[in-house]
């Protein structure tokens, strides 16, 4: 009987202390899940962040590309006003090259200010994406060399108004002295054309790196059934709409180059486009049978740079 007893004081102990195990298990595993529910949360507000972050990065760099085109488009007009003044020279038209000559470099100083405004702002980003980063780094480099081009045709159109300056005072004295005012005009002339010389080369540099920069800026795009893109390792096999670790190298390696800021349009041949990968905004684009047609280029792009089209 007491053996009995004994016994069953042993179960009701090892039962009770059984349930403060599991009591405690279980409040462990709630905390753990509390905490990967915080640490998700953050870590969906930090990509939120960074999107948004990329988004206005582009938009920046697009401002300064399109400030760096319009600079070097002036220096282009000046540089030839520059050729024309001296077959004007000493016309009445030659005051009206002046003119144009220091409105455009006023112009291209409120730029320069411009452009430095935009690059601070660039600098101000904490930019993770080394595709960004390739880009802003290459329109760094294509700033300084556009000013440093900015500042020697300013500083050749203010020895232009100096020389005309002393030209015009000395006409008004003597004969002899505009014949000298005039040598020294001619000095300055050659003087010029060193300078044109130092430009055109220039110019021909900054235009192959910018044909290195429009080619840093290509798309890639991959189209196939379901089957292909599989097989090509581009989509998981047990999923029709989830894609590989690996898709973005199988993409850039098998699929075509896209030039994504001069088109609007994606051909994928033919076959019925049935969706695109990764999913992105659908008021971005609007499929029609095996094109893609792009409404909203900034949105469309936002999401990747890397787009797989499956067919039917």
């Amino acid at each position: 009987m007491r053996v009995t007893i004994y016994i069953g004081l042993l179960f009701i102990v090892a039962l009770t202390t059984s349930c403060e195990d599991y009591q405690t298990k279980l409040e462990e595993a709630q905390k753990e899940q509390q905490l990967l529910s915080e640490q998700l949360g953050t870590l969906e507000e930090e990509e939120s962040l960074i999107k948004g972050e990329y988004a206005d990065a582009m938009d920046v760099l697009s401002e300064i590309d399109q400030t760096l085109n319009d600079m070097a488009q002036r220096n282009s007009e000046m540089d030839k006003l520059i050729q024309q003044k001296e077959l004007a020279k000493g016309t009445t038209k030659e005051q009206a090259i002046m003119v144009r000559l220091q409105s455009l470099k006023n112009a291209n100083i409120e730029a320069d200010k411009k452009a430095r405004r935009l690059r601070t702002k660039v600098k101000a980003f904490k930019v993770e994406n080394l595709q960004l980063k390739k880009m802003i780094a290459q329109l760094e480099s294509r700033f300084v060399e556009i000013e440093q081009e900015v500042n020697t045709v300013q500083t050749t159109i203010g020895n232009m108004q100096v020389s005309l300056s002393k030209l015009e005072s000395e006409v008004s004295v003597t004969d002899t002295k505009l014949t000298s005012a005039y040598a020294d005009l001619k000095v300055q002339t050659d003087k010029l054309a060193r300078t044109n010389t130092e430009l055109k080369t220039t110019l021909s540099d900054l235009q192959r790196k910018n044909a290195f920069i429009e080619e840093d800026a290509n798309a890639y795009v991959a189209c196939g059934s379901k089957q292909v893109l599989r097989r090509n390792n581009m989509l998981r096999l047990l999923s029709a709409k989830t894609l590989t670790i690996d898709y973005q190298s199988q993409v850039k390696s098998l699929g075509s180059q896209f030039d994504y800021f001069n088109n609007l349009a994606i051909d994928c041949g033919s076959g019925t486009i049935e969706y695109i990968l990764p999913p992105r905004d659908p008021n971005s684009y609007k499929i029609e049978g095996e094109v893609v047609r792009i409404l909203d280029k900034k949105t469309f792009w936002a999401t990747s740079k890397t787009v797989v089209l499956v067919k039917k």
